[in-house]
């Protein structure tokens, strides 16, 4: 009965679009049922083509997002999992977290103060702070069953009263933060670079005298 009815239904339908292909465009009745006919064709073709054809593939990214609550990234799980790191200063919280236009790179920004009378290198200090948070990256990737090395992926940039640390999400990201980290090191080979010493003159007479 069903079937019955879908059948009376799908005529009616097809008999309407006829009906009013005739009357728009002045034609005969055959040639409305042609040009119907044709549309259903071709409608039927795409249809069975985009059904046919594979789900277009998502994109893949690292299990990177630290302080990730299952929807979103809350700062307040971010300054949990980052204790390490907030532990090097007299005070460190998380203020916003970052996505760059591809969102092949997540950049986790803390404001920060430094502890009274802390005689440690910026650079030092840097350093120390890039492998605390490898190893954070690397605990949160574990849970997941992610076993990539954390190294790469990973960006640290200390500045003032303001830290980022930045994880690549993908290979883009990844090249990315390699790109960056050249370039930094160009510019600390050219700032330790010496300067050239003056050229001394040594005037000698032809007997040996200065």
């Amino acid at each position: 009965m069903k079937l019955l009815i879908f059948i009376v239904l799908l005529t009616f339908v097809f008999v309407t679009s006829v009906l009013i292909v005739q009357f728009c465009k002045g034609c005969s009745v055959k040639d409305a049922t042609i040009i119907c006919k044709n549309c259903v064709r071709n409608f039927l073709g795409e249809l069975l083509t985009a059904l046919l054809e594979p789900a277009p593939a998502l994109p893949q990214f690292y299990p990177v997002l630290v302080g990730w609550d299952g929807c979103r990234v809350q700062t307040q799980f971010v300054d949990a999992e980052f204790s390490a790191v907030r532990a090097n200063f007299a005070s460190c919280y998380c203020t916003r977290v970052n996505y760059d236009e591809s969102s092949s790179c997540v950049t986790y920004v803390f404001d920060v103060m430094r502890k009274p009378g802390s005689t440690l290198d910026d650079n030092i200090l840097r350093q120390l702070i890039q492998k605390q948070s490898e190893e954070i990256l690397a605990n949160t990737m574990r849970t997941y069953d992610c076993y990539i090395p954390a190294e790469p992926l990973t960006e640290v940039f200390l500045f003032r009263n303001m830290l980022s640390i930045t994880f690549a999400r993908n290979t883009a990201g990844v090249e990315l933060l390699d790109k960056r980290k050249q370039k930094m090191q160009k510019r600390k080979a050219l700032s330790q670079r010496p300067e050239n010493t003056p050229m001394r003159e040594n005037w000698e007479d032809s007997d040996g005298r200065h």
